[in-house]
């Protein structure tokens, strides 16, 4: 992991599943629906996320909005659901902090 300026513990969380997601095995794409989920989880107690983290979260639902993953299997739209909520969360409540989103 590259060395950032003031991260938290969110920063890091964030910026982990988005380096799993990008460069990780293909193996993983059983799970990226408990990935996702661990994202959404913190999201309403994330106040401020540093700008690598944004970006990873910008990728994140690149990548998850693809056709390709969509029509995949049926319930990969949940996955995708569940990180706009995320995005959404961020946004309305604490947009103070998230400029960067």
């Amino acid at each position: 992991m590259p060395v950032y300026d003031s991260v938290t513990y969110n920063d890091l969380v964030f910026l982990s599943i988005y380096k799993l997601v990008q460069t990780g095995p293909r193996l993983l794409k059983p799970i990226y629906k408990s990935i996702i989920a661990v994202i959404a989880n913190l999201a309403p107690y994330t106040k401020a996320l540093c700008r690598e983290a944004c970006d990873g979260l910008i990728y994140l639902v690149q990548a998850f909005s693809k056709r390709d993953f969509l029509l995949e299997k049926e319930d990969n739209c949940r996955t995708l659901t569940a990180l706009f909520e995320s995005v959404n969360y961020l946004l309305a409540y604490h947009d103070e902090g998230n400029q960067h989103l």
